[in-house]
């Protein structure tokens, strides 16, 4: 029963997410864009600038920890049994991340999603007696309704949480993710479509005869993942090492430094969701395909290495279409044949298993958030590829990169990761 509750609460915090993004996204790009017309197309730079400085703000002011929990942070937390998360983070979350993404930063929903489900976790577990594992059980069990709602996708957030949050697989706590995941995509679809998150064609397809080309687009896909990587948590860095500016104007000048790429490259503003589906149905230039590839992953590292609220999760599957179309484009150029729609799909799942390492939950996310079947084999195929020759670049992922770089071997703790970096 705690169970089904957590997936109750965890699909309300991720509706009234969504309700906020549309409220913020309103406030700045209708209300506060026309109030600064007069600024001709500068204008656009003073959107993520000025909700960077509410957020810097608000850190300012706000006291406690809690507003420096991160998704890095909590899974070196569970690996060290520490089982309690501060509630507090979920309003934050709510507010910061929601600020963020409505003014154009180049973030995702599910970090704040993630850490939303596992805050309301960690309360469900303070309220019942039960072991240290049940515990962390509960707190993945929440991180899974997070991701199920935000991207209708209940069987992928029920593995990413045992993947990647825990590590390894459990019987029990499987069970626990997957009854919360279930529950809060059911909440989220009594507010929002069933339908998948993309798009497409139906009879979108890659033919036997392309077998040869997707260990290529893997090793492309693992490569530029293992770039990726380090060039984020580089740019990370420059801002909390080198970076003379205040802490709490980071955020700010990180905005002011995306509205500018922003007025060149305004595609690469947001979460992207539009530009992500126009990729898949085609629709972009093979230039604007390869300009995205990098100027995404400036904009995103810009945003998140300030000290802005967001998650990297969809960055990450704007990269990876980017990355298949411009693959899927030179194919055609080459061959002829129109394939730019399907590689895309491929890039997405191989360059998401890249950056995360978590392959099963890329080929599990990109068939939910598409709901084609006929894409499976190659995205299989791509992303087991791309995992590993991420992993023979760089052994940590995103999310442990920086805990590494602090001493903090996770492998020991994780006996999954370490599978897959030995590989």
């Amino acid at each position: 029963m705690s169970i089904i509750l957590l997936g109750i609460f965890t699909g309300l915090a991720a509706v009234l997410f969504k309700l906020l993004i549309k409220f913020f996204s309103q406030l700045f790009f209708q209300h506060l864009y026309n109030a600064v017309l007069f600024l001709s197309s500068y204008a656009i730079v003073l959107l993520p600038a000025t909700g960077g400085l509410i957020i810097g703000i608000a850190k300012k002011i706000l006291v406690g920890d809690f507003k420096n929990v991160s998704v890095s942070g909590l899974i070196a937390g569970l690996a060290e049994g520490k089982n309690f998360i501060p509630p507090e983070v979920v309003w934050w979350q709510l507010l910061a991340a929601s600020i963020t993404m409505g003014s154009g930063g180049s973030v995702g929903p599910e970090g704040p999603a993630i850490l939303m489900g596992c805050a309301i976790g960690s309360v469900f577990a303070s309220r019942i007696s039960c072991s240290s594992q049940e515990q962390q059980s509960l707190i993945a069990a929440g991180a899974a309704g997070g991701i199920a709602a935000s991207f209708n996708a209940p069987l992928a957030g029920a593995i990413f949480a045992q993947e990647v949050i825990l590590g390894d697989f459990r019987r029990k706590s499987f069970l626990a993710c997957a009854l919360s995941s279930v529950t809060a995509t059911y909440i989220a679809h009594l507010f929002y479509t069933t339908e998948p998150v993309f798009d497409l064609p139906s009879n979108l397809l890659l033919q036997f005869s392309h077998l040869y080309l997707f260990p290529i687009l893997g090793i492309l896909a693992g490569i530029y993942g293992a770039f990726f990587i380090r060039f984020f948590h580089y740019v990370g860095q420059l801002w909390h090492g080198r970076c003379p500016i205040q802490s709490w104007l980071k955020p700010a000048a990180g905005g002011i430094a995306v509205g500018i790429i922003g007025l060149f490259l305004p595609e690469a503003l947001g979460e992207g969701h539009e530009v992500m589906q126009l990729a898949l149905l085609g629709g972009l230039s093979t230039l604007t395909l390869f300009v995205l590839t990098l100027g995404k992953a400036v904009t995103t590292s810009l945003s998140l290495g300030s000290g802005a609220v967001g998650g990297i999760f969809a960055p990450t599957l704007f990269l990876g279409i980017m990355l298949g179309g411009v693959f899927g484009a030179g194919i055609k150029m080459a061959t002829g044949a129109d394939l730019v729609g399907g590689f895309a799909v491929v890039g997405m799942a191989a360059v998401f298993a890249a950056v995360f390492k978590a392959p099963v939950t890329a080929i599990l996310m990109t068939f939910e958030l598409t709901r084609n079947y006929h894409l499976i084999m190659p995205v299989i195929l791509t992303s087991i590829i791309a995992t590993y020759v991420s992993a023979a670049i760089e052994t940590e992922s995103i999310y442990t990169f920086k805990l590494a770089k602090m001493g903090m071997d996770l492998r020991h703790y994780h006996p999954y990761l370490g599978k897959v970096h030995s590989g």
